[in-house]
Order: C-alpha cells, then structure tokens, then sequence
C-alpha cells in the first residue's frame, strides 16, 4: 500500500524501506517498537508517526500534509 502511494505520488517523497534485522540501530533510533512503523520527516524533522497498519487514507492525508 505504501509502495502504491509513492508511486501516485511520484516524485513528491522519497520512500525508504528498513528492515529492522538488518538495521536494528537505525529502528532504536527512530522509535520503531512494532511493525509497521511510518516514520515521515521533511527537511529532517520528523513529522508525523504512524504505528500499525491503518487504512490508506490515512497514510495519503499523512503524506499530503507532509508536502
């Protein structure tokens, strides 16, 4: 669902994937505790937090009033 969002909104973000084995720093870092995690950030700041899956809807208004 994410993956289809990025691609409607085409180069409006950036999506970037981190798989928590692999990088599990990265996720203390960044507060990931559960999955899914959507962290979303605009010049660096973190702007909204979305933790579990939730509809789609409410990925696209994070993400409209993130850009």
């Amino acid at each position: 669902m994410i993956e289809q969002l990025a691609t409607e909104h085409q180069g409006s973000f950036h999506l970037v994937e981190v798989d928590m084995t692999e990088d599990p720093e990265l996720a203390v870092e960044l507060g990931v505790r559960s999955v899914p995690t959507v962290v979303l950030f605009k010049d660096d700041r973190l702007i909204d937090r979305i933790v579990g899956l939730k509809p789609k809807k409410l990925y696209s208004e994070s993400i409209q009033k993130s850009l």
